[in-house]
């Protein structure tokens, strides 16, 4: 079982609209992965521009889940049990202002606001509604660094530990939310104060300054009544074919019932792109440790708090030629056998962080939320324990060992297809919280395995329709589906039926339409 007060979480890193300027360029360092290009000088090198962007984003989807077999609840909850069904409806507007200069202290000035105007889930009978602002800043470039303030959507890296919520071509299923922070930051590139040519190609290192208020990501939210605060310290290295990034980031956040955490958090980044004749590689990777300590989770062995110990990352590699792409991705998340042993070493990466579409999005996930069940259950514990809630996955990848690979291929100009497959085990033996303390401690699966490790494997397919007409409008259609062979972490080796030991095939479709403007 996993216990997680989750680094992927509790290390919401951080957006890194970067800049600098040298006497005579303009240098914009807002996206991570994209090569890095001064603009060229204006022929007036007094001209101003302000230039107004603005774009709509709307996407309708459902899904289909069959009956998953995780064990079963304490108490007969209908929504962890059987099949489920789940519509939503997300409509984004969002709007832009520019203006920039080539001469004078202030050289380009950015404002941008963006909203989820209608965002609800129905599910089972139940409906939630997440209308918010996710964006609403102001960003100035000057001669002496960029000063960025105000709501935006926080990520690094490669996401796993914040993510912007934004679609990834190679991946299966839905992002939903993105980690949401007001900030105030300020970046430079050292090499714009002793060179009198462009920054980048002296030394394209930019070092960053940031200090949040966290408004939501996987583990708190301020609607909840949660509060959270941190500090953030990062390098970037960023040339055309190579990134190297670090972080450090010190979190505190607390609930309404003042229980909460205290961490540190490391993480380091790398992202090397070559062009091998017609061919384009790239290989990344991204590597988190978090240290630290909460009031969540505690026993009665441990009645003061709990301490947090965890390590995870990803290393992969992406190859494309013409219509054809392929990832292949190695992951790990550092698990958890002992979860009442006094420390929490169990991670999970950022719940956007799409790996496969059924077995962390669905079946981790319900195990999660049945383990919980159980041990909050009055029949199992006079109280569980404080921040059980909190032990939800959110579908996020867990305590897992992974092989995750996908191929992309584009036979028309408005057609994608996607194979993909997920296998994956736990580096400790599986423990459900609930089936472990009814064992004495001995680690034991949800559904009473012991000494187990196999988590699954699974097959995904997706096929995308994909159609731009005029006026900067994009259409998107698209279906995805998968099965999944449970592994014998959550077999029942004392069924008396020798066909119900095994956990039974998972399969899920998922269909979405939606339609993007940018103007």
């Amino acid at each position: 079982m996993r216990f997680p007060l989750l680094p992927a979480t509790l290390a919401v890193g951080l957006l890194l609209p970067l800049a600098a300027l040298a006497q005579d360029a303009v240098v914009d360092l807002a996206a991570v992965a994209t090569p890095i290009a001064a603009p060229a000088p204006a022929a007036d090198a007094h001209a101003h521009a302000f230039p107004l962007r603005a774009w709509v984003q709307e996407r309708f989807a459902g899904s289909g889940v069959s009956a998953i077999d995780v064990g079963r609840p304490l108490p007969t909850d209908p929504q962890l049990l059987g099949p489920t069904t789940q519509t939503e409806n997300r409509l984004r507007l969002g709007l832009g202002l520019d203006w920039s200069s080539h001469s004078g202290f202030l050289r380009k000035a950015m404002l941008e606001g963006e909203a989820d105007v209608f965002s609800d889930i129905w599910s089972e009978g139940t409906h939630t509604s997440d209308q918010r602002l996710r964006k609403g800043f102001i960003e100035l470039t000057t001669l002496a660094g960029q000063v960025s303030a105000g709501r935006m959507v926080s990520t690094w890296g490669l996401g796993i530990l914040a993510q912007s919520g934004e679609e990834d071509a190679m991946q299966f299923g839905l992002r939903r939310g993105g980690s949401l922070v007001d900030r105030v930051q300020y970046a430079i590139l050292p090499a714009a104060l002793i060179q009198s040519g462009d920054p980048l190609k002296a030394f394209p290192l930019a070092v960053v300054v940031a200090y949040d208020r966290i408004v939501r990501d996987d583990l708190m939210d301020v609607e909840n009544g949660d509060h959270g605060r941190q500090a953030i310290g990062a390098l970037l290295y960023r040339s055309a074919d190579l990134d190297l990034g670090a972080y450090g980031v010190s979190r505190t956040q607390r609930d309404k019932s003042d229980l909460g955490a205290d961490v540190l958090m490391g993480d380091v980044y790398g992202a090397w792109r070559q062009k091998i004749g017609s061919y384009k590689l790239e290989i990344a990777g991204e590597w988190a440790v978090i240290d630290g300590s909460t009031t969540w989770f505690r026993t009665v062995a441990h009645p003061s708090s709990v301490d947090i110990l965890q390590h995870g990352g990803v290393l992969r590699a992406d190859l494309s030629r013409g219509r054809v792409s392929g990832r292949l991705e190695f992951g790990l998340a550092s698990g958890d056998s002992r979860p009442q042993d006094g420390t929490l070493r169990n991670m999970k990466f950022a719940s956007d962080y799409r790996v496969g579409l059924i077995l962390f999005p669905e079946f981790v996930k319900r195990q999660a939320q049945i383990a919980a069940a159980n041990v909050g259950d009055p029949r199992f514990a006079a109280a569980g324990p404080a921040g059980l809630e909190r032990s939800d996955t959110g579908g996020a990848v867990s305590q897992a060992l992974y092989i995750h690979p996908v191929v992309r291929f584009d036979p028309a100009q408005s057609v994608s297809l996607l194979w993909g497959a997920v296998w994956a085990r736990s580096p400790v033996d599986v423990a459900d919280i609930y089936k472990t303390a009814m064992a004495g401690g001995t680690p034991t699966g949800p559904r009473g395995a012991k000494d187990k490790r196999d988590l699954g494997l699974e097959f995904d397919t997706a096929i995308e329709l994909h159609h731009r007409a005029t006026c900067g409008i994009t259409m998107l259609a698209r279906v995805d589906g998968g099965v999944l062979l449970p592994g014998d972490a959550f077999s029942n080796p004392n069924a008396v039926d020798p066909a119900a030991r095994d956990a039974r095939i998972v399969g899920v479709v998922l269909g979405q339409v939606g339609l993007r403007a940018n103007w």
